[in-house]
């Protein structure tokens, strides 16, 4: 089964579709630290085909969000990089976040050689986040306190600390007993359930106001 049919993602299609959105759910080809550029050409890909493609899915073209998990996250740097109108907001859960300091590691492998670290570097989220902290979009964040990925919670740390010292406004959810995965639908607790509601309330206000 692709990811996108993934019970965890249609249902992120239904809550978009309840609030009145519309949830396009896809499949990129990041499986390995060496393929992040392929990656990257595939989210560029799927945003011309959804522009193109806008009145076929009932959507404005000009008020979109990505939504990225887990190992996704670098694939949230173009979007840091270089912002565009059209990209109204970032919903980020659980996210690799920071390719470029020695206390992450690749959610595949081990520690990033200096040599990778540096090829990569485009795709560091945390690279693009205080340079650009005037033009970036919106962004919503999730981590799971007991998130077990190697790099995961360190990333989004020192995301966050950048964040703070740079006064950068993040709506930044906590689940302290939260797992990696704290939206799967299978037996959700109160706290994921609140931080779902919280992350639908921002798309809506973000995306139709």
């Amino acid at each position: 089964v692709r990811p996108k049919d993934w019970p965890q993602y249609q249902e992120w299609g239904r809550l978009a579709a309840a609030a009145g959105l519309v949830g396009v759910t896809f499949v990129h080809r990041l499986t390995t630290d060496d393929n992040v550029d392929v990656a990257g050409d595939d989210m560029e890909t799927l945003l011309r085909h959804v522009r193109e493609h806008a009145r076929e899915y009932s959507l404005d073209p000009n008020r979109l969000c990505i939504a990225l998990y887990s190992a996704g996250g670098p694939l949230a740097a173009p979007f840091l990089r270089e912002p565009r109108p059209y990209v109204r907001c970032l919903v980020l859960y659980y996210p690799f976040l920071d390719l470029n300091h020695v206390g992450v590691h690749s959610p595949f492998r081990g520690p990033h050689s200096a040599e990778r670290v540096a090829a990569l570097a485009s795709y560091s989220p945390a690279r693009w986040l205080v340079p650009n902290a005037d033009r970036l979009p919106p962004i919503f964040l999730a981590r799971g306190g007991r998130d077990v990925i190697p790099g995961i919670n360190s990333s989004i740390d020192r995301f966050m600390n950048m964040a703070f010292a740079a006064e950068i406004g993040i709506d930044f959810y906590l689940h302290r007993s939260g797992p990696h995965g704290l939206d799967r639908p299978a037996g959700p607790d109160a706290r994921s359930e609140e931080i779902v509601r919280a992350t639908v309330e921002f798309l809506r206000r973000h995306l139709t106001r």
